[in-house]
Formats: structure tokens, sequence, C-alpha cells
């Protein structure tokens, strides 16, 4: 039960890990740049691959990332690898000057995005304020057309409701019903007449 519990704990922490956030894709663009390799997110111990992963891992804690954070950015599930790589840098100057190279590369990209980022709201907002400009231009135009051609915009007229007129009587043609074939007052019904009195005399 204990056991299962921790999992489920852990399982919960990795769901709520930052991936894909800017900070996270920054860091891992830096170890590239920096260290030169690119497959540092596999598992191997090749001293080059695991190089670049514990200078990811340490510029991912002095972005002030925890430490299952940045044992989780380096592909790792253990926070424990974290933890050994940030001993080691305090006593590995070069795993310390690359972690300080990815962090600063990598604070630079934001930086550089966030000014990007900025540029284009401004833009934004710029394209905004010509298009309205440009509409109230327009519509001061069509107001002065209106004016000096006496032009105005017709009402749309709402069409009257159709009412289906009500049948006089509801009652049916009695007389109409109870009259014979040759009684009508038809064509067909005076044929049948002439030959019913030719017939029967």
């Amino acid at each position: 039960m204990r056991e299962r519990n921790r999992f489920s704990t852990q399982m919960a922490r990795v769901r709520a890990t930052r991936f894909g956030t800017p900070i996270h894709k920054a860091l891992l663009q830096a170890t590239e740049e920096v260290t030169g390799r690119d497959d540092f997110l596999c598992g191997t111990k090749h001293p080059p691959v695991a190089h670049a992963r514990q200078a990811l891992m340490c510029a991912a804690r002095l972005s002030g990332c925890t430490l299952e954070e940045c044992a989780l950015f380096a592909g790792l599930y253990d926070h424990t690898s974290a933890s050994h790589a940030i001993r080691k840098m305090h006593k590995n100057d070069k795993l310390k000057a690359d972690a300080d190279a990815v962090f600063e590369k990598a604070k630079a990209m934001l930086a550089k995005r966030e000014a990007n980022f900025a540029k284009d709201v401004e833009e934004t907002a710029r394209i905004e304020d010509r298009k309205s400009m440009f509409a109230e231009g327009i519509d001061s135009m069509v107001e002065a057309v209106k004016q000096a051609v006496g032009a105005a915009v017709p009402k749309l007229r709402k069409p009257a409701p159709i009412v289906p007129e009500k049948p006089k009587s509801l009652r049916p043609d009695v007389e109409a019903l109870r009259r014979k074939p040759w009684e009508e007052n038809t064509p067909a019904g005076r044929e049948i007449a002439r030959k019913r009195a030719q017939y029967y005399g």
C-alpha cells in the first residue's frame, strides 16, 4: 500500500511538471548548443552524453526548478541523479562552466523571446490602430456622400403575416352530394342525361 501511494504521488508530480514550457525548451536548446550533443535525453552512461545531461540538470536547478523537475527535464525519473549532478558541479569546473553557460544562454533566449513578444504586441496594436483609423475615415466618407447625394438607407419592411382564410362554412354541401351524375350542369352530366333519356325514353 505504501509503495502504491508513493508511486501515485510521484506520477502526480510528474504530470505537474512544466514540460513544453518556454524555460524547458530554452534549456534543451541551450544545452544542445553549448555541449554539441543532441542525445542527452537518453539514459546512456556514455561520459559525453552524461556530462551534457548533468549540465542540463544543473542549469535547470540554477533557474529555480526542483530536483525532480531537473531530473524529468533530462529524461530521468529519479531526483537523486539531479542531486548527484549538482554535488558534482561544485567539484568539477568544466561541469560548472557548462552549466553556467547553458543557464546564461537559456536566460538570453527567454529575454529575446519576451522582447519579440512585446514587439509583436506593439505591432499588433499599431495595426489595429491603423485599421480603426481607416474604418473611421471610410465611415466619414460614406456619411459625406449620403449627405451630398441625399441618399438614405431604406428601412426594412416586415412582411405582413399570411393568415389563411377560414372557410365560410365547415358543413359539406349536402345538395351537391345528393345530386345524381345526370343532374350535374356540366357537359359530362348533360351527355349522361341525353343517353339516359334516349335509353329509357
